[in-house]
């Protein structure tokens, strides 16, 4: 459950677009008498695979699907499509990790992240990656690699950088290795599979000889966590409706593990300072009750209305918070 904000019609607030991916669906739902509860959902497209990420771009909204990038049109302003153009359709497709994000940037070039075939494995180059397109889905490039699974990516709009997620692999440990965010940097490479953690070389899976540790070249994370805490979309605070406690800090949302022998994450996280030196504590907490968890964050996402919206997978839910004026 990925969300973004109103753009049909134009300028209308109050409506929310959300993938529901097991369904091939996007919705829009409307607060049609600003309760704060939407009160009318509607179908805006079906029939898709697996769409995850969504990002209005030049007039339509762009899907990410697992195999392809799509961009719909509502010429009549009814919140449903009237007309699809694929733009890309041949992203790589199967194994662990299908989920697919798309952001663009202010040249309007898109990036798409692609996630790894399988827990640790020599997979297809354009996997554990984010690729990189023109408008027209031409110029494809290996943007950055070595990213296992970057679910959420998001621009850093006071440095235009890239950051990304990262779920790092299973089977070492309750405590290794750990999940991290990173800026995500043109022709960096991120480790995987033959690295994990902070440059460490994996020589069980790895049985080649260097002349020099191939892990020296890859790239520090910048925010390092709890193993397997499974961070996923996140969002950095740049709006006058917030409080400006909040402004220029990262919020992320950590949907918890799924193998660790006592359960960690379900939350979403606050970092402060995320381009120095950042600090972490959460921000929404209460979806794990002992060894029970309830629910288990996404996305996020902030509006001019001075709320944050949160979407839950587990509980099917959106969560609106709201502040104190």
């Amino acid at each position: 459950m990925v969300i973004s904000p109103g753009g049909w019609p134009k300028g209308e607030a109050g409506v929310l677009f959300v993938t529901e991916s097991d369904t091939g669906r996007v919705l829009a739902m409307k607060d049609e008498n600003n309760d704060g509860v939407a009160d009318k959902i509607v179908v805006v497209a079906s029939g898709l695979n697996f769409p995850h990420g969504i990002v209005f771009h030049d007039n339509a909204l762009w899907i990410a699907e697992t195999t392809r990038v799509t961009k719909i049109f509502d010429d009549n302003n009814d919140l449903i499509a009237d007309r699809k153009t694929v733009v890309v359709d041949n992203l790589p497709n199967g194994g662990h990790h299908i989920s697919r994000t798309i952001v663009f940037d202010e040249a309007g070039r898109f990036y798409v992240s692609v996630g790894s075939s399988c827990n640790v494995c020599i997979d297809d180059q354009r996997r554990a990656a984010i690729l990189r397109f023109n408008a027209d889905g031409s110029g494809e490039e290996i943007f950055a690699k070595g990213s296992r699974n970057a679910v959420g990516i998001v621009f850093n709009p006071n440095t235009g950088e890239l950051w990304g997620t990262e779920n790092g692999r299973d089977l070492l440990g309750d405590d290794v290795p750990a999940d991290e965010i990173n800026i995500l940097k043109r022709g960096g490479d991120y480790g995987w599979p033959i690295c994990y953690g902070d440059k460490i070389h994996d020589t069980d899976f790895d049985k080649n000889r260097y002349v020099v540790d191939p892990c020296l070249g890859t790239v520090s994370p910048q925010i390092t966590m709890q193993a397997h805490v499974a961070p996923l979309g996140l969002r950095f605070v740049w709006n006058d409706s917030l409080p400006n406690a909040l402004q220029g800090d990262l919020l992320f949302a950590q949907h918890g593990s799924w193998n660790r022998t006592v359960p960690v994450g379900y939350q979403v996280v606050r970092v402060i300072n995320p381009a120095g030196n950042p600090g972490l504590s959460p921000f929404v907490n209460g979806w794990l009750e002992g060894t029970k968890a309830w629910g288990r964050p996404v996305d996020i996402l902030d509006s001019q209305n001075g709320e944050i919206f949160i979407t839950d997978d587990y509980a099917g839910a959106i969560y609106r918070i709201v502040f104190d004026k």
